[in-house]
């Protein structure tokens, strides 16, 4: 379903894989490099220059989006939920679809279309699952938040 035929739904996710602590990492680009400097955990949000898009009405075909080494490395990490601050995992553009097929294939959940603006580097408890009538989801706040935790940014990206 969605990227890989067959697959299962959305509704065969396992809810402790969408229920609970994660990071939320603040990263110029998701190049493997990037991804590589990040905390090794089972959640993780990255905050990109991609939040700025969401203040824009047109949709953005430049974003920052994972590579496949990058969801290769997310997958060898053990990470089973992951989330970049924009519409898409991959580089749609180009239709680059590896980062989909590599998370998805190796049971690792992406979560698309999170508003990151507000948020900063904390030990978050975060909830994927919503109802359709309820406000856009944002990472709730375990503890007041550290400094963000950049990761740098790599050489030609």
């Amino acid at each position: 379903m969605h990227f890989i035929d067959g697959a299962a739904g959305v509704d065969a996710i396992p809810l402790d894989v969408l229920i609970g602590p994660c990071e939320v990492v603040e990263a110029h680009d998701l190049s493997r490099d990037s991804v590589a400097a990040a905390p090794a955990v089972e959640r993780i949000l990255f905050k990109t220059p991609n939040s700025e898009l969401w203040a824009i009405e047109e949709f953005a075909d430049e974003f920052v989006s994972l590579d496949g080494a990058a969801a290769e490395l997310l997958v060898e990490r053990g990470v089973r939920l992951v989330r970049v601050d924009y519409l898409s995992v991959d580089y749609l553009s180009v239709g680059d679809e590896n980062a989909h097929h590599t998370l998805l294939e190796a049971g690792v959940v992406p979560v698309e279309g999170l508003d990151l603006r507000r948020s900063r580097r904390a030990a978050t408890s975060w909830s994927a699952c919503r109802s359709a009538s309820s406000p856009p989801m944002e990472p709730r706040r375990a503890r007041d938040p550290d400094p963000p935790l950049t990761v740098p940014a790599t050489s030609g990206v």
